[in-house]
């Protein structure tokens, strides 16, 4: 870690998840000289159900940075072979090529790391606060446990996530929030936790009050991650009793340690950015706006509006560029009016009851939910050793 004390940037980035240590590594590629600013101290995790789909795989995959290109493989990420979804007692497990699974512990760190590689500057455990515009280059204060210093710089990225605070200062509105939207929680528990839910399927467990994804990740631990009312969570006194609940309606045996884990949460998942424009300032990731979650589509989305958005995003840092931008890669998210139905089903454990007794028998109906929410439509991933794997979006269905 380099210090940033008094200088001259061309492109800050705030917040080193996905989205942000993604455009960090791609502006400091392309000559940008690159900060970027993350409030807690990596490797770290998040709440995330740690899914990648073929959208967020053929991103990294495709990047011109080799730091990039070669994450998957360095980070052990693992395939996914399909899907168990469980509620009123029943289960229908699905075979289809469902992406790839990798903790946000490794996922994360990695692109930061691959963002340094490639030039940038990592500074940790300190925010990032905008102190507006001064002769045409954006101020920002960066405050750490150890002082707080100004840096100006052309191009200001926010990538703080879902409840950005540098957003809502620089264009003083809130995000809209969607009526009913339910709140996030997440957990990894330890490797004995996870034998009952076999590798390389997503578990997905739904009943009253919110619904439950969990996933086994390369290094043998068990993520859970949940969207919930927030009365419930209320009611049931605990985001760990909740979850144990609604896996117990779904038929599953709660993971040991569920209810005295150390549970995060989030605030509400579903919301929008308004159409406010700031000049020396976009959003991508979580901060440009979020829908419910399904199966990790959110990471998808991150990665291509974040590749979207470089064009736009390296003239300004270059100075090139003079228009207004808050969220220039936002068209670059297919998908997302398929996740809103799957999260409206989800929402109601007798109609996803239903649909586990039609997919029991037929699970060929699934196809189109995998595909439109972009799995199934083939990847391929070469490592030292094995042979490349390629999943064809021909594959079957097997119940």
């Amino acid at each position: 870690m380099m210090s940033a004390d008094g200088a001259q940037w061309d492109a800050v980035v705030v917040g080193a998840g996905v989205a942000g240590s993604y455009v960090a590594a791609h502006l400091a590629h392309a000559g940008v000289r690159t900060l970027l600013v993350e409030r807690d101290q990596l490797p770290r995790d998040k709440v995330c159900g740690c899914c990648l789909n073929d959208l967020a795989i053929g991103v990294l995959q495709s990047s011109p940075v080799p730091g990039v290109a070669r994450l998957l493989r360095e980070t052990g990420a693992m395939p996914l072979f399909g899907m168990r979804l469980g509620a009123a007692g029943r289960t229908a497990e699905l075979r289809f090529p469902a992406g790839m699974v990798v903790s946000r512990h490794r996922l994360d760190h990695a692109l930061a790391l691959a963002a340094c590689d490639a030039g940038a500057t990592l500074i940790q455990g300190t925010t990032a606060r905008w102190s507006g515009v001064c002769h045409d280059q954006a101020m920002v204060r960066l405050v750490s446990s150890v002082g707080e210093y100004a840096v100006r710089t052309r191009l200001v990225v926010a990538a703080d996530g879902l409840n950005s605070t540098l957003l809502a200062s620089v264009t003083n509105e809130q995000p809209v929030v969607a009526t009913g939207s339910l709140i996030g929680a997440g957990v990894v528990l330890g490797s004995g936790a996870a034998a009952r839910f076999a590798p390389g399927l997503i578990h997905m467990a739904c009943g009253k009050g919110g619904y439950v994804g969990l996933v086994r990740l390369e290094d043998g631990r068990l993520d859970l991650a949940m969207a919930c009312d927030a009365e419930t969570v209320r009611q049931s006194g605990s985001l760990g009793a909740l979850a144990g609940s609604v896996l117990s309606q779904a038929g599953w045996t709660e993971p040991e340690g569920l209810r005295d884990a150390r549970w995060r949460g989030t605030p509400r998942l579903t919301r929008s950015q308004k159409t406010t424009v700031a000049p020396h300032f976009a959003a991508v990731g979580d901060a440009s706006g979020y829908i419910e979650p399904f199966t990790g589509e959110g990471m998808g989305w991150a990665l291509a509006g974040a590749r979207a958005a470089l064009p736009v995003l390296l003239a300004r840092a270059l100075g090139r560029q003079t228009g207004s931008l808050v969220n220039p890669g936002r068209r670059a998210q297919p998908g997302r009016m398929a996740c809103r139905l799957s999260a409206s089903l989800l929402r109601s454990p007798g109609l996803v009851g239903t649909a586990v007794r039609v997919l029991q028998w037929m699970p060929w109906c699934a196809r189109p939910v995998a595909w439109m929410t972009g799995r199934g439509q083939g990847w391929r991933m070469e490592s030292p050793g094995h042979q490349a794997r390629q999943v064809e979006e021909s594959d079957g269905f097997a119940g």
